[in-house]
């Protein structure tokens, strides 16, 4: 670990990009919880990378537009002198290739996220609502362990990969209802409710495929006026 202020500093903006890949990459992901020492390997792992790939388009620029990129013979030979003339364009190129490499490791993050994720690495729920249900409205049904019945369409559900019941999910409109004993369902006069999954005996999942944007929809409508109007 640094000493000094300066080496502390520049420790946590060496690990920058790493940091950024970790925050994309958990979006969209379930909620996991490693380790501390598989956390911090995986930063400097993406931080490392990602700066080796900014360092070798640098080292291409350099090689085609010297001119354009700081001297590193004179940096190595005479390193305070070199910086007392040319601190403004190393500082400009640091930033530069640490905006790149932060760029990098979240691009890299996004292609990560278009993966599967494995069945060993999320829940049931994941399995559910995002494995077989992506780009698809869910229409949920929960069986309660007071024998009623409650279905609705899926609005949000916790992402931890443990299979806990200190979860919750939580289901839009139109929302029906059905007592323990009953048999008819009604309707809820609510906007959305809120499950937890302590309460859940059993669940039904129906996939219904996604309506038509507005976007299509606004451009038949522009087909149909044309259509219809005069010449």
């Amino acid at each position: 670990m640094p000493s000094t202020l300066t080496g502390l500093l520049l420790f946590v903006v060496l690990l920058l990009p790493g940091f950024i890949f970790a925050t994309a990459l958990r979006r969209e992901r379930p909620e996991q919880r490693p380790s501390p020492l598989h956390e911090t390997a995986a930063i400097a792992l993406a931080s490392v990378l990602s700066e080796l790939i900014v360092l070798g388009i640098f080292a291409v620029i350099h090689v085609l537009a010297p001119e354009w990129t700081p001297n590193i013979r004179q940096l190595i030979a005479a390193p305070q002198r070199y910086l007392a003339t040319s601190y403004l364009l190393m500082f400009t190129w640091m930033v530069i290739l640490l905006v790149a490499a932060c760029a990098t490791a979240w691009i890299a993050a996004i292609l990560a996220r278009r993966r599967p994720v494995h069945p060993s690495g999320g829940s049931a729920w994941w399995l559910l609502f995002e494995t077989f249900g992506r780009d698809r409205d869910r229409h949920v049904g929960v069986m309660l362990d007071d024998g009623s019945y409650l279905h609705g369409t899926l609005s949000s559900f916790n992402q931890s990969e443990a299979d806990t019941a200190d979860r919750d999910l939580v289901l839009m409109t139109p929302i029906t209802y059905r007592p323990s004993g009953a048999a008819e369902t009604t309707e809820l006069d609510c906007g959305a409710a809120c499950v937890s999954a302590r309460h859940i005996v059993a669940m039904t999942v129906a996939y219904v495929p996604r309506p038509a944007t507005s976007q299509s929809s606004d451009s038949e409508t522009e087909v149909a006026e044309t259509a219809a109007s005069p010449d």
